[in-house]
């Protein structure tokens, strides 16, 4: 008998989290799992926290050699037999009850196939928000990830019918061109309003040590997700389109600010006579990033 959610958690030089991280992870209220940590060649004392847990859903996979976390993470796809798959960072935390009440909504509502959560901040009281329902998500997508990566359950026989993988080329952005292949393949992406899943901040994140990288990518990838809908518009004005949705650190002119207005009036009226994204959302997504700019001005 499969069980009924495979949890990917790679590993690399976590030796600081990864008991604690898989514990939360062991407590789940649901017991139907199997826990398939990857360790991608960490040369801490990872591997050994990892051997010496001493559970039978736990599927200990190893890389010889560091292969990085795309390829891990398409090798915990390839592994899994799961019907759902289940996302867990190795510095990252869950509440016992998370896998419990991401069933039960899937369960509840037929149509969704990716379902994350909202988080907390380990050690703070900070909270991060995500939007909900999928039409939310769908305009979310054109600046960021709709979903917390260590966070997401994923219907298995959505990502297999659709062919869907994480891409290789979107190197530190490779869950945010996962949640935008799924949207375009027509699949729903939704989020649970409850805190289920806790954020580790801490110096050795990607985010940090490769953010400038990460920014090139993501930059690449969110241009290339609006020109699916937006091309005749946004060709020849990706640095405005980019500084729509993304503010300006530097002065910003009078002549620049006129046609990020423009561009923003074409792609409402582009959206009114296509309907790419549900209209009142789009709109109010827009009027919001164009508020924010001129904000930046006074």
């Amino acid at each position: 008998m499969h069980p009924i959610i495979s949890v990917i958690l790679p590993v690399y030089n976590c030796e600081d989290y990864i008991y604690e991280s898989v514990q939360s992870i062991l407590e789940q209220t649901f017991e139907d799992f199997e826990l398939l940590i990857i360790n991608d060649g960490s040369t801490d004392e990872s591997k050994q926290i990892i051997l010496s847990l001493d559970d039978k859903r736990i599927r200990y996979l190893e890389n010889r050699t560091n292969q990085g976390l795309i390829k891990t993470l398409n090798k915990g796809l390839y592994f899994s037999k799961g019907a759902f798959i289940a996302r867990m960072d190795a510095d990252d935390l869950c509440v016992n009850t998370r896998f419990q009440m991401q069933l039960e909504y899937f369960r509840q509502e037929r149509n969704v196939d990716i379902l994350g959560t909202n988080q907390y901040i380990i050690g703070t009281n900070e909270r991060i928000l995500h939007q909900s329902n999928n039409e939310e998500n769908k305009v979310r997508l054109l600046l960021q990830p709709a979903v917390a990566h260590s966070s997401v359950m994923i219907k298995r026989q959505a990502l297999i019918r659709n062919k869907l993988y994480y891409d290789k080329a979107a190197l530190y952005a490779e869950d945010y061109k996962l949640w935008i292949d799924s949207s375009l393949c027509g699949l729903s992406i939704q989020n649970l309003p409850e805190y289920l899943c806790g954020y580790r901040i801490h110096e050795n994140q990607i985010s940090k040590i490769q953010s400038h990288i990460q920014k090139m990518i993501t930059d690449e990838i969110r241009l290339a997700y609006a020109k699916y809908f937006f091309s005749d518009i946004i060709n020849g004005n990706e640095k405005d389109y980019l500084l729509l949705l993304l503010g300006c650190s530097d002065y910003l002119g009078e002549e620049q600010l006129k046609r990020v207005e423009g561009l923003c009036r074409k792609l409402v009226n582009k959206n009114k006579e296509r309907v790419y994204f549900c209209q009142d959302i789009f709109e109010c997504f827009l009027q919001y990033r164009l508020f924010n700019l001129k904000k930046e001005r006074t």
